[in-house]
């Protein structure tokens, strides 16, 4: 992972380390607080859609990924919502929040900005929504 900032918000560059795949991804993030809680809002760089959506035409549809993160020195903690917990939650009425089930694994947040916040501001804190978690620490060239 390679992070680097970019006017207001930064590029993040993924490389994989697997030799039979070794395919790099760049994205877009902007970083955000809630609450008490900051935010990283990551969608895939500008060329990335435009490539996608000239050869793929209405098929795609850029999304956005949202993580809750926080900075320790030169570790960073990041934490994904939970699919299974957004999955039950917004399933059984737990959280009001405007959602499509796309398959069995991957539920679309339709939700406007304002709601979404909202949402985040509720839950952000709680670690069963955002269960899913990666430590990065920092390598100094």
């Amino acid at each position: 992972y390679t992070l680097t900032r970019v006017g207001d918000g930064y590029h993040l560059m993924v490389k994989s380390n697997d030799r039979g795949d070794p395919g790099q991804w760049e994205f877009a993030v902007r970083l955000t607080q809630i609450g008490d809680h900051r935010f990283a809002d990551v969608t895939a760089v500008e060329k990335e859609r435009d490539a996608h959506e000239e050869h793929w035409g209405p098929l795609f549809v850029p999304t956005h990924m949202f993580c809750r993160y926080a900075l320790e020195r030169d570790a960073l903690d990041v934490r994904m919502l939970s699919r299974a917990w957004l999955r039950k939650a917004t399933g059984d009425g737990t959280v009001a929040l405007a959602t499509t089930p796309l398959n069995k694994d991957t539920t679309l947040i339709t939700a406007e900005t304002l709601q979404l916040r909202e949402f985040l501001g509720k839950h952000g804190g709680d670690p069963a929504a955002f269960a899913d978690h990666t430590r990065l620490e920092r390598v100094k060239p």
